[in-house]
């Protein structure tokens, strides 16, 4: 998906002032899309390349599992079996997509389709973004639980917008609603007046690994 991945790009603008929510209690769920066949990496599976000896699937999970209390949802589909063995040992849940090459609103089906009764903010990430931090994540989370009118909290790095995305709960039916391979690209358009754009001293949230240059810029080991 390359610098900035599926999201608009639009002006910085700044938290806007709005009643508190009573969030202290409410559960975040990260979502990890993790089914994509990965062609514009070349020959390389880019979720099985070596970070630091590492692949870049469990880099991404473990960073997640860091800073949410609930396991991540890991979505699979394409080579299945050896992105599941590449996070085996974390605190995560894995469920298979079957319709994975349909794009990746099947998977974020699947996903919500496993959504606890008591979350109430959905955080979408990329499999290949092991860069974000997670004081970035905390950051989301804090702005959807102080913003109660809000529902859509966009990390932002130097007025660009980036990755991962937290939805509020009552979004899921829209996301739920997603074809293709789109993502929430047209649902954050068509709803910029619920967005909060949470500015963040994270560079990750920009950078995914799409491309053999990507790839290669980064050290990257098959």
């Amino acid at each position: 998906m390359g610098i900035g991945g599926l999201l608009k790009e639009t002006t910085n603008r700044p938290e806007p002032r709005a009643p508190e929510a009573d969030d202290s209690q409410v559960l975040t769920q990260a979502i990890i899309l993790a089914a994509g066949r990965s062609s514009r990496s070349g020959t390389q599976h880019k979720l099985l390349a070596k970070l630091n000896g590492k692949p870049v699937i469990s880099q991404t999970v473990a960073m997640l599992c860091g800073a949410t209390k609930c396991a991540p949802i890991v979505v699979t589909g394409h080579e299945a079996d050896a992105v599941a063995k590449a996070i085996a040992g974390y605190r995560a849940q894995t469920l298979h997509n079957p319709d994975y090459a349909t794009g990746m609103a099947s998977s974020l089906r699947v996903a919500l389709g496993q959504i606890r009764e008591d979350t109430g903010h959905i955080l979408v990430c990329l499999g290949d973004m092991p860069f974000v931090r997670p004081e970035t994540i905390v950051a989301l989370t804090s702005s959807a639980q102080r913003l109660g009118e809000a529902r859509i909290f966009i990390p932002t790095y130097n007025g660009k917008r980036g990755h991962p995305v937290l939805w509020r709960r009552d979004m899921i039916p829209d996301l739920m609603a997603i074809t293709g391979d789109k993502g929430g690209r047209d649902i954050i358009h068509n709803n910029e007046a619920m967005v909060v754009e949470v500015a963040v001293d994270d560079p990750g949230i920009l950078i995914d690994l799409d491309t053999p240059e990507a790839l290669a810029r980064f050290g990257m080991d098959t």
